[in-house]
């Protein structure tokens, strides 16, 4: 099996596991090299969103009027150094949820979300309906 076709289960794997997790919509971005402008008016060259995520999950919260989303990064090997991502989520606050992908197995292995503590109660709400759980605060 190439790379590409590992990367596309790997994404249909993943796209699975954040279904059960009730996430309503996930953008998965391809992979190809993309023009970005930035404030300051530079350009910038990149492949992946912020050079960090291959997409976007959204879930909406039941019984509030807001919207839960987190960036993604589908990694096929291992997660490997998650300080980059973690100092991403503590600067702009937001969640970031990296998965990855076991050839092996053929699923989603381990899942690390970088959740900001203003989303506590999400993870309250996650140990009374006693959800196996991988959130992980700042």
């Amino acid at each position: 099996m190439n790379n590409r076709q590992k990367m596309r289960i790997a994404n249909r794997c993943a796209i699975e596991y954040l279904n059960s997790l009730n996430f309503n919509y996930v953008c998965l971005i391809p992979h190809g090299y993309s023009y970005n402008q930035l404030i300051d008016g530079t350009i910038q060259k990149q492949i992946d969103i912020f050079g960090l995520f291959d997409g976007i999950a959204f879930k909406k919260i039941v019984g509030k009027k807001e919207t839960f989303i987190t960036y993604l990064q589908i990694k096929t090997n291992s997660l490997g150094n998650k300080s980059k991502y973690r100092r991403f989520a503590e600067y702009f606050d937001i969640p970031i949820t990296l998965l990855c992908y076991s050839s092996k197995e053929k699923k989603i292995s381990r899942a690390v979300t970088f959740l900001p503590k203003r989303f506590n109660y999400l993870v309250e709400k996650d140990k009374e309906n006693k959800k196996e759980n991988i959130n992980r605060n700042i």
